[in-house]
């Protein structure tokens, strides 16, 4: 059983699972004890040491210890990841990636032997298998009556599926306004939530979980994000403000200039000169007098 990862991993946090498959010796008892955690698993954090140890229950000076993955040869650098010790008994991965899924052999090789294609005294396998890393944004702002598109960012081999909660209910499927759906590139089941539309009622939390064959064993990592939802209207309220202060200084402009205009039409009339006022009229004298 070979797996073969498809993800980069960047800093983030991955925990691997090994199985592994009992010693065998020739005609006599397992002479390899594999270092297990918890029944046949052993768990370790990403950027933590991974350890394959397999103990010799009868060490011997003339037995040595080969390691394989993947059926080849394991070497103390592989490209670019000089990271890789082989030491006595033990395979130290010093930063755990998702390219270290794989089937991982330790055997105790019998360098007196004879015969060299029947030196191996006893073997034992490891499987290693991702638990699934999950990542959510902290915060999303979404507008009423919108849709929300959430993308949970997920690395772990063999590939998981993601479960979400909406609230206090849980979606492993497409169910009313939730529609789970899948990325075409990553090929992540479920990594993908649309909730349309909007409630307000939806402002609080939405979580994700991944799930695989590690999770079937150890507890599924999560991830949360706090939705925010504005009200649909809530880009208008400042646009009808300046609108309302426009109309109101406008106003107070208007009924100013009309009082003004009222105010100096009323002295126009009443602001005569004072001569033309006193004149009298001498015009019918001058005409009495020419008789």
């Amino acid at each position: 059983m070979d797996f073969h990862p498809k993800f980069t991993i960047g800093a983030f946090s991955l925990v691997v699972l090994v199985i592994f498959t009992r010693s065998f010796a020739h005609g006599a008892a397992s002479p390899l004890t594999p270092n297990t955690d918890f029944n046949n698993y052993k768990v370790l954090n990403y950027a933590e040491p991974l350890v394959l140890t397999c103990n010799e229950s009868n060490p011997s000076p003339d037995f040595v210890m080969k390691w394989l993955k993947n059926t080849k040869p394991v070497t103390t650098s592989e490209g670019d990841r000089p990271n890789i010790v082989v030491k006595n008994t033990s395979l130290t991965i010093h930063r755990a990636m998702d390219d270290d899924v794989a089937n991982y052999t330790c055997q105790l090789v019998n360098t007196k032997a004879v015969d060299k294609n029947n030196s191996v005294v006893a073997q034992a396998d490891f499987w290693v298998v991702g638990r699934p890393f999950v990542k959510l944004p902290d915060t999303v702002t979404v507008i009423e009556e919108e849709k929300l598109k959430l993308e949970c960012i997920v690395i772990g081999s063999p590939p998981p599926t993601v479960e979400w909660k909406v609230g206090n209910m849980s979606y492993a499927d497409s169910e009313g306004r939730v529609k789970l759906s899948t990325d075409p590139i990553k090929k992540i089941k479920n990594n993908i939530l649309e909730l349309e539309p909007i409630r307000m009622s939806d402002r609080g939390e939405i979580t994700c979980s991944a799930h695989n064959l590690a999770t079937t064993i150890v507890d599924a990592n999560e991830s949360k994000v706090f939705i925010r939802v504005k009200d649909k209207y809530a880009a208008l309220w400042p646009f009808l403000g300046i609108c309302a202060e426009v109309i109101v200084l406008c106003t107070v402009i208007f009924i100013y200039e009309k009082k003004r205009n009222k105010a100096e039409l009323e002295e126009s009339d009443t602001d005569q000169s004072p001569e033309q006022k006193n004149t009298p009229d001498h015009g019918k004298d001058s005409v009495r007098h020419r008789k």
